[in-house]
C-alpha cells in the first residue's frame, strides 16, 4: 500500500466534483436539496401565517410591520412552553430527590441555562431563520446520503475500480472520493442556506446584519457536520456493490438507528446512548450561545469523521475487488 499522494488526491477530488455535476445522481441531489429545503421553509412560514390568520393579528400579517409585531408577540408566547419542554416541571423531579439541595440546585441550573439558550435563539437572533435553519440542519443526514451514497459502490458494481487502481492506490482513491464528495455536498447545502437567507430577507422582518450573523453559524454547521455523514456513507459504499443497496443501508443507519435510540430510551434509559454512535447530539452545539460549545461541536465532528474514515479505510483496503 503506497502513501497518500498530494498530487493524486486533489486530482481525484476535482474529478469527483466534476462528475457529480454531470452525473444523474448529482443533478438529482442538487434539485432535491433545493426543492425540499424550500418546502421546509415554506412549511415553517405557512404555519406561522396560519396561526396569525387565526389570531387577532391576522389582518395586518400581510404587511412587513404587521409581521414584525406578530412575530415579536409570538416570541414571548412560545418562550415559556419551550422552557417547560426543555427543562420540565419541578414537580416531575422524583419525590425522594425533591427536598435535597442537589436536586433543587440542578433544576435551577438547567432552568437558567435553558432560558439563556432560548433567549439567544428567539430574541437575540432572527427567530424565523433560526427555525428554518434548525430544521434543515437536523435533516442534514437525509440530504447528505442522497449526495454521497454512490462514492464507490457503482464503480465496484461495474468492475471499473480494477482499471482505476492500475494508476492510483486504494488509499488515494478513497481520500480523493471523500474530499470531492464532501466539497460538492457542502457547496450545494451552503447554496441552499443562502437561498433561505434571501427568502427570509425578502420578508423584511429582520435587519440584514442579524440575518447574516446567524447564517454564518448555519454555514459553519454545514462545513463541520457534512464530513462525518459523508464518511459514514463512504464506509457503507465501500462494502456494498449496489448503489441502491448503499442508499437504503445509509438511510437505515442514519434514520433508523436514532429512532431506535429514542424509542428504546423510553423503555430502558441506557438504550438512549445509542444516539452517540452518530453525531446527532452535536447539531445543537452549533446554535449554542456559548462559543466554547460551538468549538466542542466542531472538534467532535472532526473526531467522528476520523473514526468513520478509519472504518471505511479498513474495509476498502481489505476488500477483494
Amino acid at each position: 500500500m503506497s502513501a497518500p499522494s498530494s498530487r493524486h488526491i486533489p486530482m481525484i477530488a476535482m474529478a469527483t466534483v466534476r462528475y457529480a455535476l454531470r452525473g444523474g445522481s448529482g443533478v438529482v441531489f442538487v434539485w432535491l436539496s433545493i426543492a425540499l429545503g424550500l418546502m421546509v421553509c415554506a412549511l415553517v412560514f405557512g404555519i406561522v401565517e396560519q396561526i396569525a390568520n387565526q389570531s387577532d393579528g391576522g389582518a395586518s400579517f400581510s404587511t412587513p410591520e404587521g409581521r414584525k409585531e406578530f412575530l415579536a408577540a409570538s416570541v414571548e408566547f412560545i418562550r415559556e412552553p419551550l422552557e417547560d419542554w426543555i427543562v420540565g416541571d419541578f414537580e416531575d423531579v422524583k419525590e425522594d430527590e425533591k427536598d435535597t439541595d442537589e436536586a433543587i440546585e440542578e433544576f435551577r441550573r438547567r432552568r437558567d441555562a435553558s432560558r439563556k439558550w432560548i433567549d439567544f435563539l428567539i430574541k437575540d437572533n432572527p427567530a424565523l431563520l433560526v427555525a428554518m435553519y434548525g430544521l434543515l440542519i437536523y435533516l442534514l443526514p437525509f440530504f447528505v446520503n442522497v449526495g454521497s451514497f454512490n462514492q464507490l459502490s457503482g464503480d465496484m458494481q461495474h468492475r471499473a475500480l480494477r482499471f482505476m487502481l492500475l494508476r492510483v492506490s486504494r488509499a488515494n482513491l478513497l481520500w480523493g472520493r471523500f474530499l470531492g464528495t464532501s466539497v460538492f455536498v457542502i457547496l450545494v447545502l451552503i447554496a441552499l442556506l443562502l437561498t433561505v437567507l434571501l427568502y427570509v430577507g425578502g420578508l423584511q422582518l429582520y435587519e440584514s446584519a442579524d440575518l447574516w450573523r446567524f447564517s454564518v453559524r448555519g454555514m459553519l454547521a454545514v462545513v463541520f457536520l457534512v464530513p462525518p455523514y459523508v464518511a459514514i456513507c463512504l464506509g457503507i459504499s465501500s462494502r456494498v456493490d449496489s448503489p441502491f443497496g448503499s442508499l437504503l443501508l445509509g438511510y437505515l443507519v442514519l434514520l433508523f438507528l436514532p429512532a431506535v435510540a429514542l424509542a428504546g430510551y423510553r423503555a430502558w434509559e441506557p438504550a438512549g446512548k445509542l444516539i452517540w454512535v452518530l453525531p446527532y447530539r452535536l447539531h445543537e452545539g452549533f446554535f449554542h450561545p456559548d462559543l466554547d460549545q460551538v468549538v466542542i461541536a466542531c472538534l467532535g465532528c472532526v473526531g467522528y469523521t476520523s473514526l468513520y474514515l478509519l472504518f471505511a479505510f479498513r474495509g476498502f483496503i481489505r476488500r477483494d475487488l
